[in-house]
């Protein structure tokens, strides 16, 4: 094996770690931006209801992470060949891609997600609604939509924190607190330019009739005009900046643990 390759199993463990990161940190956010994009009251929730489907998203980001992971570096090193990271274009189309194959498997546990705060029905009735309506393509509505939002996610993550982390190392001595920083940085970048493909495939996901990519823009421009698309972009900013910061972080630590 070449010693530049980074061990698929070590991708893998790094996705596992994470994918529960991500989960037990950020979930209450994705609940509250939900809700103010579908237009639900936020005076419904409480404390159960904003981690009402944390269970479901941490059992599916742990395989989902571990794709990311392991497909991005994969790109990023075997296939463009930049193990030493000095092109910043390679990282971040090997972060978008890896990103967009991840973006297609959680688009199917967050429409039930979706579906599930609608309704305000338990996770297993959503399922069984679905089978026996025989509405199975309710699982990819807002798919597209949803992978061009988790490429630019990621790929945030993959390729833009550890660029920021490089260049204000110079003015951060201390390595902890330059990781947090760039993540804080990088995230809130992210969150902003990722959000109305995120406003799109909610959009999509509770509609009762279905609706098209190109109708459900229409519909939100025409409702609320161009700020239509940035609805719920605090709560959704705030899940993203500390999401990829906590996981700049836990990467460091377990990227530096394993390889020291």
């Amino acid at each position: 094996m070449n010693p530049t390759h980074t061990p698929i199993h070590h991708c893998a463990g790094i996705g596992v770690v994470l994918s529960f990161v991500e989960t037990l940190s950020t979930h209450p956010f994705w609940v509250m931006k939900t809700h103010m994009q579908c237009s639900y009251p936020l005076s419904q929730l409480n404390l159960r209801g904003l981690y009402r489907t944390a269970l479901p998203e941490a059992m599916t980001m742990m395989p989902v992470d571990m794709i990311q992971m392991v497909a991005s570096t994969a790109l990023n090193e075997r296939v463009f060949h930049n193990h030493d990271n000095r092109s910043l274009t390679k990282r971040f189309v090997a972060g978008f891609i890896g990103g967009m194959i991840g973006g297609v498997f959680i688009n199917n546990i967050e429409s039930m997600m979706t579906l599930q705060h609608k309704y305000h029905a338990p996770f297993i009735n959503i399922a069984r609604k679905i089978v026996e309506n025989r509405n199975v393509q309710q699982l990819f509505v807002g798919a597209t939509a949803t992978s061009l939002r988790n490429g630019v996610y990621f790929s945030g993550f993959f390729a833009l924190v550890p660029a920021i982390n490089r260049k204000i190392r110079s003015f951060i001595k201390n390595e902890t607190t330059s990781v947090f920083a760039s993540g804080i940085i990088g995230g809130t970048f992210v969150s902003v330019v990722s959000h109305p493909f995120d406003t799109i495939k909610t959009l999509r996901q509770v509609s009762e009739n279905g609706i098209s990519t190109k109708d459900a823009i229409s519909q939100i421009y025409r409702s609320k005009g161009f700020q239509g698309f940035f609805v719920g972009v605090i709560p959704r900013g705030a899940r993203v900046v500390c999401g990829i910061a906590f996981m700049a972080l836990a990467y460091q630590n377990v990227h530096q643990k394993a390889f020291n």
